[in-house]
């Protein structure tokens, strides 16, 4: 898959929370930024490279299934922190 222009394709990284009892949390808050691995870069952005991790406006990103995997495709400028 190759994302074209400013576009990039992101995998979303779940985080949980583990109790002290052993208990898995999922995030419950509402969370405006999402953290995922980058996938595919368009050949117009900069500073972002391929299986970097960004944390994004999740919002405003597009979600899309691709062989079986859930990703989201976003705009470059969506992008908030390049880890």
């Amino acid at each position: 898959m190759k994302a074209t222009e400013y576009n990039l394709i992101i995998k979303e990284i779940k985080e949980t929370k583990e109790s002290k009892g052993g208990i898995v949390i999922g995030n419950t808050r509402d969370v405006k930024f999402k953290k995922g691995e980058v996938l595919a870069v368009g050949d117009k952005v900069a500073n972002v490279n391929k299986g970097d991790v960004v944390h994004y406006d999740g919002y405003r990103a597009s979600d899309i299934d691709y062989k079986g995997e859930r990703l989201q495709v976003l705009t470059y400028d969506l992008v908030v922190i390049v880890e």
